[in-house]
């Protein structure tokens, strides 16, 4: 176990904080995101460093809704409120 991974944090290409919680290898890290939700990732160490790895609590649907969220199941209102 890397211990010097362990609590590295960055953000990723969305701008979402990113803590490492767990190493056991280059290829099996778990990564926490640092919002309210608190959600945990499994990853690659190479995808951590390029900001890769998504937060599937971020609204990335029109700014509104997130995949595999019920707010997707309401994009087309949500898309019609906007407009």
């Amino acid at each position: 176990m890397n211990k010097i991974s362990i609590g590295l944090t960055k953000q990723n290409n969305k701008g979402c904080e990113m803590t490492i919680v767990e190493y056991n290898g280059y290829d099996d890290i778990v990564v926490q995101f640092n919002d309210k939700y608190k959600c945990k990732v499994h990853s690659k160490m190479c995808h951590f460093n390029s900001g890769n790895i998504k937060n599937p609590y971020t609204p990335n649907v029109y700014g509104k809704g997130c995949i595999g969220n019920k707010y997707v199941c309401k994009i087309n209102l949500l898309f019609q409120l906007d407009n």
